[in-house]
């Protein structure tokens, strides 16, 4: 009987450390992306992504997000979506204590996820207002192009409509297609010829986003899923999914590359666990 005592503390105590680790110790996990259009100048470019934050803090204004992310010391780094859980009273809160201390040390590319499109209107405009002002490059539904030694890739950002996020009163969910995406972008033509790059918050339109163009697509939202199992993976998505498709790390669909952060929070209601936040480091590699 005090063997089984014993054992039940350890493995309450193991359980209670994992926890810990699931909402607390960051890990860092790299990809590299080859293609032959990607430029020689572009060689060993570094893109760190960031999603998923849901206002939390990692120590006192988020100083240890800052000092991880010196070190890294990456090209650009990208937000993509739900980096916020709910109004935005000031530019006091979480995201906004990260790019105050890393004060325009590197230039910041932001899309929104659900959280910010759940935002009234004036709200989202507040929003980004103050992410301009922190020197943040706001894309809404648009491209910017990142230039180096006379070459260069393109950069987009991409949010939809929140009813693509959330079920119809059938259970259903609405699709997000091509022509919808098409009708989104329409100001920010895409060439087949270039290099591209795709912020889009939720992956499951990952078709959609490779059919438009898109050789990476970044993504966020599924929060790795919840709990993650040996050679199951994720278990839930903040969308009710059951064993979603796409939870976390490098796939490639149709031809084209999605990579999906597991975010670095749990989110207004969720729980994570055996799955530690997570920033996710992009190199680029020329390919002959």
């Amino acid at each position: 009987m005090t063997g089984v005592i014993i054992v039940g503390l350890v493995l309450c105590i193991l359980f209670f450390i994992e926890l810990y680790r699931a909402h607390n110790d960051i890990q860092i996990s790299k990809y590299t992306i080859q293609d032959t259009k990607i430029g020689k100048a572009f060689q060993g470019y570094q893109i760190l992504q960031l999603s998923d934050l849901h206002g939390k803090f990692f120590g006192k204004q988020n100083l240890k997000l800052v000092q991880m992310i010196r070190k890294i010391h990456p090209d650009i780094i990208v937000m993509t979506g739900d980096m916020i859980n709910g109004r935005v009273k000031s530019d006091s809160g979480s995201v906004f204590s990260l790019l105050k201390g890393l004060s325009g040390e590197f230039p910041v590319y932001f899309v929104k996820g659900n959280h910010e499109i759940y935002l009234p209107e004036k709200q989202q405009e507040t929003l980004e207002a103050l992410l301009q002002e922190k020197q943040v490059h706001v894309l809404n539904n648009e491209k910017s192009v990142l230039e180096k030694e006379e070459e260069h890739i393109n950069l987009y950002g991409m949010w939809c409509d929140l009813k693509y996020y959330v079920r119809q009163d059938d259970g259903k969910k609405h699709q997000f297609t091509l022509e919808h995406l098409e009708k989104s972008m329409k100001k920010s033509a895409i060439s087949s010829e270039e290099f591209n790059i795709l912020l889009a918050h939720n992956p499951n339109f990952i078709h959609a986003y490779a059919k438009w163009g898109a050789d990476v697509t970044l993504s966020g939202h599924i929060h790795g899923g919840m709990i993650r199992l040996p050679l199951i993976g994720g278990i839930f998505s903040p969308d009710t999914i059951l064993f979603p498709k796409y939870s976390a790390g490098h796939y490639e669909v149709d031809g084209k590359h999605l990579i999906v952060s597991r975010g670095l929070s749990r989110g207004a209601r969720g729980f994570r666990l055996f799955n530690r936040p997570e920033m996710i480091m992009i190199e680029l590699s020329h390919k002959e």
